[in-house]
């Protein structure tokens, strides 16, 4: 999947930008706040209706704005499509392809396939379970239409029977068939879900090891451990019965899928815990890497891959070994940030690779593309 053309009007720091992208590797310069990150989020919005970076749209206004607009010409399979995002402050947004709107935003993920990697990833590491999730999630929907909408009727029983809880909780008597009803669509569901999950990291853990190894260079044995408290053939319905008291208490539903975790492991061990910043950011990319190369498999053409502040915990040696596994995917096309153009040409010019350098100062591009 390649990208071409990038338009945004009112976006975040951009009153108005137009940039090109011209080559296999393009590379956002210029200094911390001038918009580089924001032009990266929007490229992500035309893959997946939302920013990587704010769930409320209002966030995503520049200032003193009513509105915003993203438009993007990409090439899929040789298939040109154009994306246009329109949104109005308190309103509805409108996502466009090639002239059609979208009734529901669901239709249009795996249309353009995308992997976007950032220093908010560590949260991958460090952070709650649900960042973990939503990595499998974003990664299996994106080719699999019936996992994203087992994720959607899983997660809107969820939804339900947690409101239910609540009204319990607040003294409105309870009603079990309505609970088990509830049940009963996420342990249907959730039976996709832990299946897909389930295969999709059997055939992720050799191709994040072999990532891990050529980026690294070093002996260190990545892993990856799946925690789960829902087994595949377990009775959804029946545990929920006999937690029902405890969930009541809790406003919640405490057992399922949507509590599954994933463990990064360095030699058997967490990496949360004893991992150094750099292999943790090693773990990450090799990670990302890993879900990169296995739906470049699946679609039959790498995704669009974007590396924010690439540099960031993570030293030269490592860089050059990232480019040069990148550079060896011919199809490959790669946005990359960072505020030091001469280290950027540095490193491509040590792995004989062009790369298109686009310098971007607060709230522009400082070369607008000719129209």
């Amino acid at each position: 999947m390649r990208i071409h053309r990038l338009s945004l009007y009112q976006y975040k720091n951009y009153e108005a930008a137009d940039v090109r992208f011209e080559t296999a590797f393009s590379c956002l310069t210029g200094p911390n706040g001038a918009g580089k990150t924001n032009l990266l989020d929007a490229v992500y919005y035309c893959s997946f209706c939302r920013s990587a970076r704010h769930s409320i749209e209002d966030q995503n206004l520049m200032h003193g704005r009513e509105g915003f607009r993203i438009h993007g010409r990409f090439e899929h399979q040789g298939h040109p499509l154009e994306v246009e995002v329109r949104y109005r402050r308190g309103g509805t947004k409108e996502v466009l392809c090639s002239g059609e709107r979208y009734t529901r935003l669901a239709d249009h993920i795996g249309r353009l396939p995308l992997v976007l990697t950032g220093p908010e990833d560590l949260a991958l590491v460090d952070g709650y379970s649900e960042e973990r999730r939503r990595f499998l999630d974003s990664a299996l929907s994106t080719v699999n239409r019936d996992y994203l909408e087992a994720l959607m009727r899983y997660n809107r029983a969820l939804a339900q029977r947690n409101a239910a809880l609540r009204r319990y909780r607040e003294g409105q008597p309870a009603d079990p068939l309505l609970l088990d009803g509830y049940s009963e669509q996420m342990q249907t569901s959730g039976a996709v879900l832990q299946a897909q999950r389930a295969q999709f990291l059997a055939e992720l853990l050799p191709l994040f090891a072999d990532c891990y190894r050529l980026i690294s260079r070093q002996a260190e044995s990545p892993g990856l451990d799946w925690v789960t408290n829902f087994p595949a053939d377990a009775d959804l319905v029946a545990l929920h019965r006999r937690e029902r008291q405890r969930d009541i208490g809790a406003g919640r539903t405490g057992s399922g899928p949507h509590r599954d975790d994933l463990a990064l492991l360095l030699d058997g061990h967490p990496a949360k815990l004893l991992g150094s910043q750099g292999q943790k950011k090693t773990l990450l990319y090799a990670l990302r890497l890993a879900q990169w190369r296995w739906l470049g498999d699946r679609l039959g053409s790498p995704p669009l891959l974007l590396l924010d502040d690439v540099f960031d915990k993570l030293d030269r040696s490592r860089v050059e070994a990232l480019f040069s596994l990148l550079a060896s995917h011919s199809a490959a096309q790669v946005l990359i940030s960072d505020t030091n153009l001469n280290r950027v040409e540095e490193v491509f010019r040590s792995i004989g690779v062009d790369c298109q350098s686009i310098a971007v100062e607060p709230g522009r591009i400082v070369s607008e593309p000719d129209a």
